[in-house]
């Protein structure tokens, strides 16, 4: 999973360019790029939902009820199915996939490339160590990457989850993408930040991270203001978007920011 991962991702961001995207006529001095790639089992990604893979067929089942379930795994690679209620999963060593369903779900990956979805409710996601993908979906999730290189999904698919989510990506070179009223961490490592709309960013570090602004449509929005402030720094976008990003103290360099066409998230 972890390659297949990687691929996906390489071909979403700006930092590689000969893996999917491809610079379009910036305006401004600003790059826009659009992503055209497949993954490896030949599906197209055209947006940020297109990182989680699919269910695994191959892992062993745990299922859950529609009750409040306490579910803990094993070192083997599971698909755990908690079902409804308020769950609480730990689901140890291994790689494995488990899917929080309705209720407010606390759900742990532990060690191996783990993909972790909160479904309905105001979900607890940890991926722990290595490689981890983890969609709140809609309600006001926590999402916490943990060490390793991580993806963390705080929109929703129909783009109708206007709860605040809270990002923390932790060790890593980490992508997240969050979308209005959000709040994001990258941590340690060089992360991609991808906001939808207006959101806040903690710890963007313009020497190693990048600012990677989704929309949709045909025409990419522009950057209209830096304003630096007593807290940090606010970009403010043609579409209304303001990106706050607490203690920088200058500008961004357009290396820093980049613009991205999906699909609506």
């Amino acid at each position: 999973m972890g390659a297949e991962l990687l691929f996906i991702l390489l071909a979403l961001t700006p930092v590689a360019i000969g893996a999917g995207l491809i610079a379009t006529g910036a305006e401004d001095g600003q790059d826009e790029f659009g992503a055209d790639p497949a993954r490896e089992d030949g599906a197209e990604v055209e947006d940020a939902d297109d990182l989680i893979p699919a269910r695994p067929e191959d892992s062993l089942d745990i299922p859950g009820t529609e009750e409040d379930d306490i579910l803990t795994g094993t070192d083997a690679d599971e698909l755990v199915l908690a079902d409804a209620g308020s769950d609480s999963v730990d689901a140890g060593a291994g790689a494995d996939y488990v899917e929080g369903d309705d209720g407010a779900d606390s759900l742990l990956g532990g060690e191996g490339d783990d993909v972790l979805l909160g479904g309905e409710g105001d979900d607890v996601l940890e991926g722990g160590a290595d490689d981890d993908v983890l969609a709140g979906g809609v309600g006001a999730d926590t999402l916490s990457g943990g060490s390793g290189n991580d993806i963390l999904l705080a929109d929703d698919a129909e783009n109708e989850d206007d709860d605040a989510d809270v990002l923390d990506g932790g060790e890593g070179d980490d992508a997240l993408f969050f979308g209005p009223g959000d709040s994001a961490t990258g941590g340690e490592g060089a992360d991609v930040f991808a906001p939808s709309g207006s959101a806040s960013i903690t710890d963007f570090d313009s020497a190693e991270d990048v600012l990677l602004v989704r929309y949709t449509g045909e025409t990419a929005p522009e950057i209209t203001d830096q304003v630096v402030t007593s807290t940090g720094l606010e970009v403010s976008l043609s579409n209304g978007s303001v990106i706050t990003l607490a203690g920088v103290t200058e500008p961004l360099d357009v290396a820093s920011i980049a613009f991205l066409e999906t699909a609506a998230l």
